[in-house]
């Protein structure tokens, strides 16, 4: 499972997608949205994402197993730095 991004109009949304083979070919399966963040990125947006998205993550222990959801901890969404939240290119 990996975190997919996409700009839709001013937000950024983020979809939880598998990808497994089948016949031999690449297929994707959109599992679920994650939520999307106001562009450009703030602070606000970026603690309010990452806020909910713990809930979305229960809610989908049918289909997440402990090792996603660690891994998922992990990924590249926009989250807040060690720093308080400053990062490079991102509005205060």
């Amino acid at each position: 499972m990996f975190v997919r991004a996409r700009t839709v109009g001013r937000r950024l949304e983020l979809a939880l997608t598998e990808t497994r083979r089948v016949d031999g070919r690449v297929k994707q399966e959109h599992v679920a949205s994650l939520g999307s963040v106001r562009l450009p990125l703030t602070i606000a947006g970026r603690v309010a994402f990452w806020a909910k998205l713990h809930g979305r993550l229960a809610r989908l222990g049918n289909r997440l197993s402990a090792e996603d959801h660690a891994n998922l901890r992990g990924c590249s969404c926009p989250r807040r730095d060690a720093d308080g939240g400053r990062a490079a290119g991102v509005a205060a």
